[in-house]
């Protein structure tokens, strides 16, 4: 279930990576992004670009039902299973170039 400013609410079905250890559910924004840019983009373009926060999961058969009927706000908030928290990870470090070194050799 996603939350895109102001008040759109957009759930997809969409199926993460799950780290049992960390008990976190795994998706990478640019797969997110994208499904939202195309989705915004033929149903309201004046969404697109706005902030969002994915807020929970639903399990299939309320996302299902949503798909067949519309759902209230109501509705989709009691079958929410929203997040504890929001972890966002940056790539850091790797293989990065030297640049020190690559001066030293000129």
């Amino acid at each position: 279930m996603i939350h895109v400013d102001p008040m759109q609410g957009l759930s997809l079905n969409k199926t993460c990576r799950y780290c049992p250890h960390c008990d976190l559910l795994i998706a990478h924004q640019d797969e997110v992004e994208h499904f939202l840019a195309s989705f915004f983009t033929e149903q309201k373009p004046e969404v697109v670009g706005n902030d969002y926060l994915v807020i929970g999961t639903l399990d299939r058969p309320a996302w299902k039902r949503g798909t067949q009927q519309h759902l209230t706000l109501q509705e989709m908030l009691e079958e929410l299973h929203d997040f504890k928290d929001v972890v966002t990870f940056k790539l850091t470090g790797g293989w990065v170039r030297d640049e020190t070194k690559l001066s030293a050799k000129k």
